[in-house]
């Protein structure tokens, strides 16, 4: 099981100083699991600003939208049913639809702003979550340290038979793949 970035995070009920230890264990860089935490600090700040953001660009995508329907209805309306409007020097006019390309414009900008900090904001998580692969599993408090397998300790070794005990070469087992064919579970013809 890998570290999560939360189990780094103290105020998340994780322990950093654990990871750190286990690091030291390893043998690996202890300054990791501390780039971990600011990585995570900075993003989670960012994903609370950028979520502001996204709420007021969403306030103003909102009020275009409103705009450019009203702006498509007055002028799908006029065009069916031929309404005239008196224009301000009084002669009589058939109103044309009006042009919305300004506001579909403004529209299509803040919604290509709203998907670059989204991607920013998941880019940012991303690479926080690879650093945070690159750290150890928590090496147990029993477990001897040793950076080598020359200084490993021999906790305990184990045989069916005891420390002195010899294997035995059965005569009489088959292989797996003959016990298959008859059993008729293979077909070895095809």
């Amino acid at each position: 099981m890998t570290i999560d970035v939360l189990d780094l995070i103290a105020e998340k009920g994780g322990n950093p100083e654990a990871a750190r230890e286990s690091q030291r264990k390893r043998g690996e860089s202890v300054e990791l699991v501390d780039e971990v935490i600011e990585m995570y600090n900075s993003w989670r700040s960012r994903v609370y600003s950028v979520e502001y953001e996204q709420n007021q660009l969403n306030k103003q995508l909102n009020a275009l939208q409103k705009d450019i329907g009203a702006k498509k209805k007055v002028g799908a309306l006029a065009s069916l049913y031929s309404l005239r409007i008196q224009q301000a020097d009084g002669e009589a006019a058939t109103q044309a639809k009006e042009d919305a390309s300004e506001l579909l414009t403004q529209k299509g900008a803040l919604d290509a702003q709203i998907a670059s900090q989204k991607k920013a904001v998941v880019e940012a998580e991303a690479a926080m979550r690879a650093k945070c692969l690159t750290i150890g599993n928590i090496v147990g408090s029993k477990v001897p340290v040793s950076q080598t397998e020359d200084d490993n300790a021999v906790i305990r070794t184990w045989h069916p038979d005891g420390p002195n005990g010899q294997v035995e070469q059965k005569k009489d087992i088959l292989p797996h793949h003959e016990v298959m064919l008859r059993l008729d579970m293979i077909d070895m013809d095809r």
